[in-house]
């Protein structure tokens, strides 16, 4: 009876009953990992990590995807680098020539502008106030699979694990 009763006064005043609603954008994590891996013992460029997006995650304009990572390097003074890769384009490169016992923290947000085609802002700074900031306009057949990958070289000498990495993280921002 209670509920036929509160029912019927609904109905008497519809604007009562309306319903608001919002769309909340928040990030969702796609990849964490934390397990510290390191260049290996050549001259090469090494991936430390290594993401695939999925072909269907960057379907509208706006979409974005933020990726964050961090390295640190041997006490000495080798020549080291690490980069970000986001399909075939570099978006960061970060040398430490002669620097050694620093770390360097990445931040890259990657997002949709158009059909195949994106903006990236890259940010990499390293404990010896290095900063390399970049944006970079790009067109990566993003319908496609694109694998994002947190790379290493030593140039100088072939000793392995003169640059590690410990973390890594890439979320998923969505268009409002």
């Amino acid at each position: 009876m209670i509920r036929l009763l509160c029912l019927l006064a609904l109905l008497a005043f519809p604007a009562s009953a309306q319903t608001v609603t919002a769309t909340l954008t928040r990030p969702v994590l796609l990849f964490e990992s934390n397990a510290v891996v390191g260049n290996g013992a050549d001259t090469t460029e090494d991936t430390l990590y290594t993401f695939t997006i999925p072909a269907v995650l960057m379907a509208n304009v706006g979409d974005t995807i933020y990726f964050v990572g961090r390295t640190t390097t041997a006490g000495n003074t080798d020549t080291k680098s690490t980069r970000i890769r986001f399909g075939s384009a570099l978006t960061t490169n970060v040398a430490n020539t002669g620097v050694g016992n620093t770390f360097v923290f990445f931040q890259l947000w990657i997002t949709k502008t158009g059909a195949n085609t994106q903006k990236f802002i890259a940010l990499a700074a390293n404990a010896n106030n290095s900063l390399v900031n970049s944006t970079l306009a790009t067109s990566i057949t993003d319908t496609s699979p694109i694998v994002v990958n947190l790379t290493a070289q030593n140039a100088t000498t072939a000793t392995a694990n003169s640059i590690q990495s410990d973390m890594m993280l890439v979320y998923y921002y969505p268009a409002n």
